[in-house]
């Protein structure tokens, strides 16, 4: 596995990209179980052609999923605001 350092809003934490392709990449945070994983998939309509980006995440209970909710959506925020979205 490639080990790899991401950066949340200053914090470092430790991931192993599990795969990658075109497409999608999928990352398990060193420190969670091995059943766990988060994806990051873009999917492209085939009629409009507009483009998805599609995030599975896993939580333990509602809070950590809520808490999931508000990191994915104020991360996405920032790379529309990055790309001019």
């Amino acid at each position: 596995m490639v080990k790899t350092i991401l950066f949340w809003d200053g914090d470092e934490q430790e991931a192993e990209l599990l795969t990658k392709n075109n497409h999608s990449i999928k990352f398990r945070w060193s420190d969670e179980p091995k059943d766990t994983f988060f994806e990051l998939k873009i999917v492209v309509d085939d009629i409009t052609q507009d483009i998805s980006l599609i995030v599975t995440d896993f939580a333990e209970d509602k809070e950590d999923e809520e808490e999931a909710k508000l990191l994915w959506n104020k991360q996405i925020e920032k790379l529309r605001q990055s790309i001019g979205s």
